[in-house]
């Protein structure tokens, strides 16, 4: 089988999980699978597995939008593929690839780029929900990150009036790199870890709420730190800390590399994830693996991930957060049980079965019918 991937999101420049889960799927897929030929197209030289079934095909094209929509259904194309695979659900209008596999992380576009960012933000939520749908009408076989985004999924296509789709849920799994680090000193300062990026269901400003809420020794005692993304509006999170008055007990860390992300997963007193809205939510079996404590919201694809392993809050309740905050400061036992909980948990995930569950689907792909 000759199997094509669309590699454009290996070569994003910051840390996101639509890049992780491209890189960790295709070396996974070359650990399970030395007989199937792949084709990965890339816009630029990227990272792909150094063996005979793996090869790399360039697009030329100066600009950007062609690659993808005009050049890669060409490239395509001229490959003779049995089935291509999309990593992220926004192919091209004018695709002819044969049996589609499409990836799908989440659907609610409105959450990901509410109307409160800026223009450049409106323009690209534009194109992908036009891109998007022309790529969800032509694909024989999707792959849901949850079975939370399935259930999305399947609302969505009856709207655009896709019939009788097939969809297999399989879920994404934290790296080999996230785990206990033997010998770890004591961070200079005790902290409380989140994530933040350019969008607010990320929560940053109830993290930041809840936070303030807690008695001045407890803040004195736990800063916050917070990891954020090249896209996160720095400015606008340190302007709410000041009108908060918590500036002083922020830190921001921008994109930190894998060895430092880890180590401050390890240093954690506690990993704050009390998101509004994610597909899945790997950040928690990242800290988990880390046997850092979790506390996350009790909406959707989170909840889902992280079973009984975590402390689970209403993400709109400042006092809940607070609540499950002081539980882990003050309960030695309750946080030595999410930890536990969470190693354990963690090891119902790995990318090598990702890998074989995406093999199935491609195999099942190949096999259906054209006039599906």
């Amino acid at each position: 089988m000759k199997i094509g991937i669309d590699g454009t999101a290996l070569a994003i420049k910051f840390p996101c999980g639509t890049k992780h889960y491209s890189e960790q799927l295709i070396f996974a897929l070359a650990n399970i699978d030395k007989e199937n030929d792949y084709v990965i197209f890339s816009k630029q030289k990227v990272s792909i597995p150094k063996q005979a079934n793996f090869r790399l095909k360039i697009i030329p094209a100066r600009i950007p939008i062609f690659k993808r929509q005009l050049l890669l259904p060409y490239y395509a194309g001229k490959e003779k593929l049995d089935v291509f695979h999309y990593l992220e659900p926004f192919g091209s209008v004018f695709n002819r690839h044969p049996k589609i596999i499409t990836t799908v992380y989440d659907i609610d576009l409105g959450k990901i780029f509410p109307k409160i960012l800026d223009l450049k933000f409106t323009v690209r939520r534009l194109y992908m929900e036009i891109a998007r749908k022309f790529t969800f009408k032509k694909t024989r076989h999707f792959i849901a990150i949850s079975d939370y985004t399935k259930l999305q999924l399947i609302s969505y296509l009856k709207r655009i009036k896709v019939k009788n789709p097939h969809i297999t849920t399989t879920a994404l799994a934290q790296g080999t790199s996230f785990k206990i680090l033997n010998n770890i000193k004591k961070p200079n300062k005790n902290y409380f870890l989140c994530m933040g990026d350019f969008s607010p269901r990320k929560n940053i400003i109830g993290i930041f709420k809840a936070y303030a809420l807690l008695p001045e020794k407890v803040k004195i005692k736990y800063g916050l730190y917070i990891v954020v993304s090249n896209n996160a509006p720095k400015e606008k999170l340190l302007k709410k800390a000041e009108n908060l008055d918590i500036l002083g007990h922020i830190k921001l860390i921008e994109s930190p590399k894998l060895g430092k992300l880890v180590k401050l997963y390890n240093q954690a007193t506690v990993f704050l994830y009390p998101s509004l809205y994610e597909g899945f939510g790997l950040p928690i079996l990242e800290a988990m693996a880390c046997g850092c404590p979790v506390i996350t919201s009790s909406r959707g694809a989170t909840k889902e991930t992280t079973g009984n392993a975590g402390l689970l809050v209403d993400p709109t309740n400042t006092k809940s957060l607070v609540n499950a905050l002081e539980k882990i400061i003050i309960n030695s036992r309750l946080k030595n049980k999410l930890i536990s909980r969470g190693l354990k948990r963690v090891k119902n995930y790995s990318w090598e079965r990702t890998a074989s569950e995406t093999l199935k689907v491609y195999q099942l792909a190949r096999s259906l019918s054209s006039s599906h």
